[in-house]
């Protein structure tokens, strides 16, 4: 859905400097939906200790897979729906830690 908002990759492999080191918080979830500002600008206006949604109002993003394959909601239309979902999250920021406190996938018309 995203891939290191702020930063520019020539490679999704980690490497290429730090991207945006905003935070994200489980009071303000974040969605992803077509359509919406693009998440390459996630936490772009806010600092270290900010928080994505809470500090800035913008809760909803489109994808922004950056180098890594991939495309947006779009690739999924005409797709059957059942099977298995997985979602993978990195950060490489060291000192960063926390939980995925929950994940929910919606699928509309």
């Amino acid at each position: 859905m995203m891939s290191r908002p702020g930063v520019v990759e020539t490679a999704d492999d980690g490497t290429g400097g730090p991207g945006n080191s905003s935070n994200l918080t489980r009071t303000f979830p974040v969605t992803f939906q077509q359509g919406a500002t693009t998440a390459e600008n996630m936490g772009i206006s806010l600092g270290d200790a900010q928080f994505v949604c809470q500090d800035d109002s913008i809760c909803t993003y489109a994808p922004a897979h950056g180098a890594a394959a991939g495309s947006d909601f779009t690739a999924f239309n005409g797709k059957t729906i059942a099977g298995t979902w997985r979602l993978c999250v990195g950060d490489a920021e060291v000192g960063d830690v926390g939980t995925i406190d929950r994940v929910t996938l919606t699928i509309g018309n």
